[in-house]
């Protein structure tokens, strides 16, 4: 297990097994399902960060499932406050990526 889990919720038995629950009933990756590619997930993330507060971080209504690359963008994008995702042209989509700021 990861050093930095240890001490966090997700180390302890109640989530490993509520983890692997939810993975079992939704083994896609909800973001990459929304561009209809079909990609396991194997992250229980929050959509909403749980900060601590025990109904975001337990309320399966705030989980969904996704795949590492998705979820260290969408983990990026809350840390610098923009998506880093680019369109087909290699310009950035978000219209809060810096690049995009004073155009």
């Amino acid at each position: 297990m990861a050093k930095y889990l240890k001490n966090k919720p997700y180390g302890n038995q109640r989530w490993r097994n509520a983890r692997e629950v939810f993975l079992s009933r939704y083994p896609l990756c909800a973001h990459c399902a929304k561009v209809g590619v079909d990609v396991r997930a194997t992250i229980v993330d929050h959509v909403v960060p749980h900060n601590g507060d025990p109904e975001l971080m337990w309320g399966v209504e705030n989980w969904q499932g996704l795949c590492a690359t998705c979820h260290g963008a969408k983990r990026l994008a809350e840390e610098v406050g923009y998506s880093q995702a680019c369109g087909v042209d290699g310009y950035p989509i978000d219209e809060n990526h810096i690049f995009n700021k004073g155009r």
